[in-house]
C-alpha cells in the first residue's frame, strides 16, 4: 500500500504517529537546508506549527503538495492566496484556542495588576532580606474596568472571565455587539481609543493591514 509522503516542521507526539502511520510516512522538517531540499519534492501534504514562512516560492518546491493543515488557529504564516492560486486547500482550528486564549489573557493581566514577575524575581534575589507589604501591591483587579477592543470570540470569552471580578467591560467592535451589550457590566466604548476610561486593555483582534502598527 502506497502511502501519504507528509511533512511537519516540528516533532509530533507518539500518539499522532501512531494515528497517521497507516496512511502517511512523516517526515521532519529537517534544520539544514541540503537535508531539506530532497523531501519537498514528495511531500504531498504539510503540516505546521507556524515556524516556516509558507509562500508561494516554497510550494513551487512541493509540486505534489495536495494539502496544507496549520496546528493551530493562526495562518499568518501561510500566503492563503498563493495557496488557493495552485489549488491547495488550507487546514487550521478555528474557536479550539479561544478559552486558553481568554485563560492567558487573565493571567496576564492578573500578573501585571499584581506586579507578579517583578515580585517573584525579587522574593528569588539576595535583596529579599525582609518584607515590605507596600512594594508589589499593584492595582486592585475586582471592580475595576476593562477595555476590549475586538469582541470576536476571544473578546466574549474574556469579556465573560471579567464578570467573574465584577468587572465593567467596555468594549469597541466594528460592528456593535448588541448581544455583549445586554449581558451585565458590557458597553460599547464608542470609539476604539478606551485609554483613560478602562484601568486594563487588550486587543483581540486579527492581524490584518489595519490593525498592524
Amino acid at each position: 500500500m502506497t502511502r501519504y509522503q507528509v511533512l511537519v516542521d516540528e516533532v509530533l507526539p507518539d500518539e499522532m504517529l501512531s494515528l497517521m502511520a497507516e496512511d502517511c510516512e512523516v517526515h521532519v522538517w529537517p534544520a539544514d537546508e541540503a537535508a531539506l531540499a530532497p523531501l519537498l519534492p514528495a511531500a504531498e501534504g504539510l503540516l505546521t506549527y507556524g515556524h516556516p514562512r509558507v509562500d508561494g516560492a516554497l510550494m513551487d518546491r512541493m509540486p505534489k503538495l495536495r494539502v496544507i493543515s496549520n496546528f493551530g488557529v493562526g495562518v499568518d504564516h501561510i500566503d492563503l492566496e498563493a495557496a488557493r492560486q495552485r489549488g491547495i486547500p488550507v487546514g487550521n482550528t478555528p474557536r479550539i484556542l479561544d478559552g486558553a486564549t481568554a485563560d492567558m489573557t487573565f493571567a496576564l493581566l492578573l500578573a501585571a495588576a499584581r506586579n507578579l514577575v517583578v515580585g517573584d524575581r525579587y522574593a528569588r534575589s539576595p535583596d529579599f532580606t525582609h518584607y515590605d507589604p507596600s512594594l508589589f501591591l499593584g492595582q486592585e483587579v475586582h471592580g475595576a474596568t476593562l477595555g476590549i477592543i475586538g469582541m470576536g470570540s476571544i473578546g466574549r470569552q474574556v469579556a465573560r472571565r471579567a464578570r467573574g471580578f465584577d468587572m465593567t467591560v467596555l468594549y469597541h467592535n466594528r460592528r456593535r455587539d448588541l448581544q455583549a451589550e445586554a449581558e451585565r457590566g458590557r458597553r460599547n466604548a464608542g470609539r476604539p481609543d478606551t485609554r483613560g476610561r478602562a484601568n486594563f486593555g487588550t486587543h483581540k483582534t486579527p492581524a490584518t493591514r489595519e490593525t498592524r502598527g
